[in-house]
């Protein structure tokens, strides 16, 4: 077993090195994990140990090990929730009050003053 290991790792590494299109780094990288994966496998053959993964990560243990939310911050893939559903009265409220400064004229002279400054600023800046 031993010798078909390295018979692998050999035949890899000489796959490998004569293989144009890979630079000398990928080459160094490829060769450093082949070696590690040719010295897990011997020890592996030496000293064979039981696979832990098995036994400790199973589902139940997996979900022991995860906290649960407190709570729900309300995210979902397109964002974070939005508010909750504005009541009667304030949507009467904010369609008065969007009125009241379309009628409003010192409002207007406002937006008009605002308006012919920044139309002056832009003309200056041109």
């Amino acid at each position: 077993a031993i010798r078909r290991i390295d018979q692998q790792y050999f035949a890899l590494r000489r796959a490998v090195f004569s293989d144009q299109r890979l630079t000398r780094q990928d080459k160094a990288q490829l060769v450093s994990v082949l070696t590690f994966e040719r010295l897990k496998a011997r020890e592996q053959f030496h000293k064979p140990q039981p696979n832990t993964e098995v036994n400790f990560m199973g589902s139940a243990a997996i979900r022991n090990l995860l906290d649960d939310e407190k709570e729900d911050p309300g995210f979902s893939i397109s964002g974070a929730r939005g508010p909750g559903p504005e009541g009667v009265r304030e949507r009467v409220k904010r369609v008065m009050d969007r009125f009241a400064k379309q009628v409003d004229p010192a409002a207007a002279s406002q937006r008009a003053r605002d308006l012919s400054a920044k139309d002056l600023y832009t003309r200056k800046a041109k």
